[in-house]
């Protein structure tokens, strides 16, 4: 057995894939014919493990303290997370975006995306077409401005004080390794 091998309480995977067999028989295989790499297999193991923990936890903990912010920030303008996506992208694109655009750029599905976008218009924060159905571009009005450049100043102000004790080479680093991280997700998902 190879070092590509990893192997759970359940499981042998190679490169991704399970490979169904006794787990109790591999690891006495193993412990037998190659004892440095049952080691390494039982270490290799708790530290995904502790990987996977560390990087779940703390990513839930982000994503928790983020719609905290949201929700926070936004009670004056009577506003919800969702709201403040789409006002953040629209405040972006001055010639408007179709919902489809908004959805992908806010990363929610198209009906989530076209609900917000109706709350909107009641609110009087944005508009658009009705005689066009489809394809018609959703534009932010002046009170919608003035709520998009307030979700700026609290993204900026949000932004800085979380990326306070990180230096450029830092910053840049996390945002390219979450990155990869995402991507990487997302190929498993499509596997």
């Amino acid at each position: 057995i190879s070092h590509s091998y990893i192997v759970s309480q359940t499981h042998i995977f190679y490169k991704k894939k399970p490979i169904a067999v006794d787990n109790l028989y591999i690891f006495w295989y193993v412990y037998l014919v190659d004892k440095s790499t049952f080691h390494y297999l039982l270490h290799e193991d708790t530290k995904m493990i502790e990987r996977f923990e560390q990087f779940t936890t703390t990513i839930t903990q982000i994503y928790k303290n983020l719609q905290k912010v949201k929700m926070q920030e936004m009670a004056d303008l009577d506003l919800r997370g969702t709201h403040v996506m789409c006002l953040f992208q629209l405040n972006r694109h001055k010639d408007g975006l179709t919902v489809t655009q908004l959805s992908t750029l806010c990363g929610e599905d198209k009906a989530a995306t076209s609900r917000t976008v109706s709350e909107l218009i009641q609110k009087e924060l944005v508009t658009t077409d009705t005689s066009k159905k489809y394809r018609a571009p959703i534009m932010l009005t002046e009170k919608g401005q003035e709520a998009a450049n307030h979700i700026d100043k609290m993204a900026a102000q949000a932004v800085q004080t979380c990326g306070q004790g990180l230096n450029d080479e830092e910053r840049e680093s996390f945002y390219r390794s979450l990155s990869i991280i995402s991507e990487n997700l997302k190929n498993y998902l499509d596997e």
